[in-house]
């Protein structure tokens, strides 16, 4: 069975035409989730990789501890081949189907609950509900994964652990120095834009 994949025209090239990161205070400018939400529609990601004529909406989500003043990080070692190797900050994912179905009483936002879903899914937390907060969007324009558009959450956080070790190696907490020094340079390209 194919993946459906949440997709829309890429009509936002304006917002990261010099940039990478658009904050939440500078997306009012332009869109929410909800708006690219409402804009999408479903495609066959196998047929959407590398589509320059829509973009992919996807998570991701940074766990960081202020207190210990540390940030979690791991090196990707198997899924889209233009990103193995590198190491990640952000955990998440393609916005699917299953994402758009409203539950209970929750407000509906797919992407959120993509970000929420992954994180289950990729890291191991003890926290049972994850209070995320939203803090913008990313997209670069000059990557080998321009197609994508990511709404980008941070998890304030103590403790985590690699979950699908055959898609993530390394995880680990790493002081703001030390990633400055040691992990920076290893980055996927945006995560350097942030």
């Amino acid at each position: 069975m194919q993946e459906l994949v949440a997709v829309l025209k890429d009509n936002y090239r304006d917002a990261f035409r010099d940039k990478c990161f658009v904050s939440d205070s500078e997306a009012r400018n332009y869109f929410s989730d909800i708006d690219l939400c409402l804009q999408s529609e479903f495609k066959p990601r196998n047929e959407m990789e590398g589509n320059k004529l829509y973009l992919q909406l996807v998570s991701y989500t940074f766990l960081i501890n202020p207190l210990k003043k540390k940030i979690f990080v791991a090196r990707r070692i198997n899924g889209d081949k233009r990103l193995n190797d590198l190491y990640c900050i952000g955990f998440g994912g393609h916005v699917d189907i299953s994402d758009f179905k409203i539950e209970n009483d929750e407000l509906p936002n797919p992407i959120l609950k993509t970000a929420i879903r992954e994180l289950r899914e990729e890291v191991k937390l003890r926290k049972k509900e994850l209070s995320l907060e939203h803090i913008g969007f990313v997209r670069d324009l000059f990557s080998s994964t321009s197609e994508h558009l990511g709404s980008v959450y941070y998890l304030t956080t103590g403790n985590a652990s690699i979950l699908e070790k055959h898609k993530l190696a390394d995880g680990r907490w790493v002081d703001y120095e030390e990633f400055k020094e040691k992990y920076y340079y290893s980055l996927e390209r945006w995560y350097k834009k942030i």
